[in-house]
């Protein structure tokens, strides 16, 4: 059996524990345990070893949170959660799509069905 380590920061477990709380991530693949969507070392390794590819389309409202984390003086939770989800993916290497949020995405792929 093969072993591959990951070495995240110190922080890495706050920044999981931000976005567990919240729930954001919705995935279309089978999990034995839910709370494995939050496990950075999974996407970094099937995307190592299977190739996998993982996209976020953020809903508008995440934006919104982020920008105005650094436009107000007093921060928030939905602040520093949008702010959270966007480190989880620079932890994983997963992708944004900024082009579409996902509400669009999904009412478009609604249509075309």
């Amino acid at each position: 059996m093969e072993y591959v380590v990951y070495d995240f920061p110190d922080y890495a477990e706050q920044v999981i524990n931000l976005l567990s709380e919240e729930d954001w991530l919705i995935h279309s693949f089978p999990l034995n345990d839910e709370k494995d969507i939050f496990n950075p070392s999974a996407y970094l390794y099937n995307a190592e070893m299977s190739g996998a590819e993982y996209t976020i389309h953020l809903d508008l409202n995440i934006y919104q949170y982020i920008l105005n984390a650094f436009k107000k003086e007093k921060k928030n939770k939905l602040h520093r959660s949008a702010i959270a989800l966007v480190v989880f993916a620079k932890f994983t290497n997963v992708r944004f799509d900024p082009t579409i949020a996902i509400y669009e995405k999904l009412n478009y792929k609604k249509s075309m069905s």
